[in-house]
Order: C-alpha cells, then sequence, then structure tokens
C-alpha cells in the first residue's frame, strides 16, 4: 500500500511541477514545499474513493490533479492574506500573487476537463468543484474581515483558516461519488465526511494538539463515516488506504515548518 501511495504522489507531483514551469504561475515549486507537504491529501482522498466506490471512467487522475492545483491556489491567496500587516502593507507583491492564484484555478479546471468521460458526467464534475471554489473564496474572505479586528498580541496577521483544506476534502469525496455513481443523500453523507476529513488533518498538522499524537482517536470516527457510505465490499481495504494517508501527514509534520498545509 505504501508503494502505491508513493507512486500516486509521484504522479500528482509530476503533473505539478509541468504546470508551475508555466512563466504564468509564478510560483516556485521547491520554494512551497516546506509549507505545503507532499502528500497531497485530497488526490489521494479522492484516488482511494474511487477505489473503493469504482468508476467505469478508464482514468480519474486528471481529477486527482485538479484537486491539488485548487489548493495550491487556495494557498498562494492565502498567503497574501497571512502576510496583511494592521496598516494595509503587504510583504510580497499582491498582483503578481493574485494573478498566479487566478492562473492555477483556471489550470485546474483545465485539467479537469480531460476526463474521459461522457459530457453530462464531466459537467457534474465541474460543478463540484465551481462550489468548492466558490466556498473556499467565501471562507478567505471571512478570514479577512475577521482580521479587522485581529487583537494587538496577534500583530494583525491573518491566520490561514481551514476552509480550504475542508472544502476541498468534501469536493474529492464528493467528485468520487460521482463518477462512482453515487446519489442523493449517500453522496452527500461521502462529501461531508470528506469534509472532516481534510479539516481534521489540517488541525491536526497546524496545530500541533493533542490529536496528532493520537491520530486514530480523533479519524476513526471520521473514517468509519466515509466507509459506511461506501459499498460493504470495499470497507476493509479503504479504511487501511485512509489511515495509511492519515499516518503520513501526520508522520511527516515533525518535518515541516510551523504554518505548514496538508
Amino acid at each position: 500500500m505504501t508503494e502505491r501511495l508513493d507512486a500516486r504522489s509521484a504522479r500528482i507531483e509530476r503533473s505539478l511541477e509541468r504546470t508551475l514551469t508555466s512563466p504564468h504561475a509564478d510560483v516556485e515549486f521547491d520554494s512551497i514545499r516546506d509549507r505545503w507537504p507532499s502528500e497531497y491529501v485530497r488526490g489521494h482522498l479522492f484516488l482511494a474513493l474511487v477505489d473503493a466506490v469504482g468508476t467505469d471512467i478508464a482514468d480519474p487522475f486528471p481529477a486527482a490533479v485538479s484537486l491539488e492545483l485548487s489548493y495550491l491556489q487556495a494557498l498562494v491567496h492565502g498567503r497574501i492574506l497571512e502576510d496583511v500587516s494592521p496598516s494595509g502593507r503587504t510583504a510580497r507583491e499582491d498582483d503578481r500573487a493574485i494573478l498566479s492564484g487566478d492562473y492555477l484555478q483556471a489550470r485546474a479546471f483545465e485539467r479537469l476537463g480531460r476526463l474521459d468521460a461522457p459530457a453530462p458526467l464531466v459537467a457534474q464534475c465541474f460543478s463540484v468543484l465551481t462550489r468548492a471554489s466558490i466556498r473556499t473564496h467565501e471562507g478567505q474572505f471571512e478570514g479577512r474581515q475577521f482580521s479587522a479586528v485581529a487583537s494587538p498580541e496577534d500583530g494583525g496577521v491573518i491566520r490561514f483558516d481551514h476552509t480550504a483544506p475542508a472544502v476541498l476534502g468534501g469536493a474529492a469525496a464528493r467528485l468520487a461519488g460521482v463518477l462512482g455513481g453515487l446519489e442523493g443523500a449517500t453522496l452527500d453523507r461521502l462529501e461531508e465526511g470528506g469534509a472532516a476529513f481534510g479539516w481534521t488533518l489540517a488541525t491536526e498538522a497546524t496545530t500541533g494538539n493533542a490529536a496528532v499524537a493520537r491520530p486514530r482517536d480523533s479519524l476513526d470516527g471520521t473514517i468509519a463515516d466515509i466507509v459506511d457510505s461506501c459499498p460493504e465490499a470495499a470497507s476493509p481495504g479503504l479504511h487501511r488506504k485512509l489511515r495509511r494517508i492519515a499516518a503520513r501527514v501526520c508522520e511527516e509534520r515533525a518535518c515541516v515548518k510551523p504554518g505548514s498545509r496538508p
């Protein structure tokens, strides 16, 4: 299982590097690795769930890459907000970062469009990613507004909220469900489980709370909810995959600088 996760990580990474070599991206891949661990939670969650629910799509991989590009876009824009001081000055060239983030978001949709699937199914996938993008931006807007009343001890620094990890975790689960033909309450429940998975890992990896030392206790309920939304035959293997994804994030936390994102 570890070898398969490594292979999938490598494939996602190669795809991202090809996108980030564009001068329009204006993001140096190596410069963000300390803040953006290579575990690719959203892509791995999506692919694990596709394995579990099944799909007629020969290669769902473009959707995994689109999820990671969407997260990178949120990170690029989120870093602008983090660097805003009480006086409104920024430590970075905001215009370039904004353009870079917008470019990455466009490429995320372009990647999703590479799915070799019937047009109605691709349209459903676009709807999922569009809604996730909107909700991520809404979360960042809310975070920016909250920063205006930051306490003096916070120094006016805007903390990256966990909207993007949660929303895109939910989107990863919902995309897998859509490709697997799930509908209605089952699909909604799967999305909720994916969002909880993303939120929990983001919280544990960025705050260093006690749950990091006991990831099994804090994640078992979330993983159980996800597993229960999938076909019963997939339960044992899926549980192990999700535990392994979570373990890799928690293991890497010790090697990542404060403020990193899973």
